[in-house]
């Protein structure tokens, strides 16, 4: 399973396909940020909000 996976530290790579869905390399970084053991490092809750906001409107751009 992906959360036990991830529990022990082994992260996914970026599919190739997700560019296609909107998931830039710039929301793929901000999801491996949120997978940081280190909680201080990982990005604040509004740097997150503001990653999938970019991302919502590239989704309504496209019809998705």
């Amino acid at each position: 399973m992906a959360v036990n996976a991830i529990m022990e530290g082994v992260r996914p790579n970026k599919p190739e396909w997700a560019g296609l869905l909107g998931f830039s390399d710039e929301l793929w970084g901000a999801v491996e940020l949120c997978w940081l053991e280190d909680r201080d490092a990982r990005p604040r809750v509004e740097d997150i909000l503001s990653s999938l906001k970019d991302a919502v409107s590239f989704w309504y751009t496209r019809g998705f």
